[in-house]
């Protein structure tokens, strides 16, 4: 009788235990992607910051321009001394490509999706992050200075 409490006793706390180890595993694809989410809107917002223009290359393409030079215009000359920077979607990495100093990282990786809506005076921006069955999204605007 005795065995066969400890017996059942161990199959409770196995099956208990095989449930918290799934959620802490499901807490840690979560955590991972969260943290890839808040490098990616970091990068960009440090970008889009300063920025004077941006426009959508193609799908998934977005290229920023930075007033640049001794006497900045606050126009987007798309050329030197203006600084460009390109972000794009590679083998579900976003890429930052400096066009000015020609240096390129990966800013996240885990991408889903990296989508692009020119609105005329804004920019909408999706960032979809996604790994073992979760995802998470973001949607970034910015409003292009008049």
């Amino acid at each position: 009788m005795v065995a066969g409490l400890m017996t059942g006793l161990t199959l409770l706390v196995s099956g208990l235990w095989r449930h918290y180890a799934r959620s802490f595993g499901d807490l840690a694809t979560r955590a991972q992607l969260v943290q890839e989410l808040r490098l990616a809107t970091c990068s960009l917002a440090e970008d889009m910051g300063p920025a004077v223009g941006a426009t959508v290359m193609g799908e998934g393409r977005l290229m920023i321009c930075r007033d640049g030079g001794d006497a900045p215009n606050g126009q987007p000359d798309w050329a030197a001394p203006d600084q460009m920077v390109e972000y794009y979607l590679s083998q579900g990495r976003l890429i930052r490509h400096d066009c000015t100093g020609g240096a390129e990282l990966t800013v996240a990786q885990d991408v889903a999706s990296f989508s692009l809506h020119d609105a005329g005076s804004s920019l909408q921006m999706v960032l979809c992050m996604g790994k073992g069955g979760l995802s998470r999204q973001v949607t970034l605007l910015w409003s292009r200075p008049t």
